[in-house]
């Protein structure tokens, strides 16, 4: 497999609602920049674009999918934990200039071919 990249975006009346990027590495898939307009927050949106993300790197035939969440914004690990992803211990220095405080970005994996179907880590159920 050779690693790409594909844009999932939807856009609704030349409004960006929701946005993401899906990135197939060597060993595992990478989403990052995972929005939603505040507008229509809420309504399921990320899910169902997060669970697009994870059955496009399944289709490539990964079987884990990580992304960076922000060490200053708490909720957004609980987001994630909640859908089955897990802390790796990874970090990485977010370094800017306009930063009111220090700041790193934390790795989060998620296992996406569970071992039992009992496993709490399988791939996010859209919300429909």
């Amino acid at each position: 497999m050779r690693e790409s990249s594909v844009n999932l975006s939807l856009r609704l009346i030349l409004t960006p609602f929701l946005s993401s990027s899906v990135e197939y590495r060597a060993d595992y898939g990478y989403f990052g920049l995972l929005a939603v307009h505040p507008s229509v927050k809420g309504k399921g949106l990320g899910s169902t674009l997060l669970s697009h993300a994870e059955r496009s790197m399944l289709d490539e035939g990964l079987k884990q999918s990580g992304c960076q969440v922000v060490s200053p914004i708490p909720r957004l690990q609980t987001y994630y934990e909640q859908r089955g992803y897990y802390i790796t211990g990874e970090t990485e220095p977010w370094e800017s200039d306009n930063l009111k405080q220090k700041a790193w970005f934390i790795m989060m994996r998620k296992d996406l071919v569970p071992s039992s179907s009992s496993d709490p880590r399988s791939v996010t159920k859209d919300p429909v």
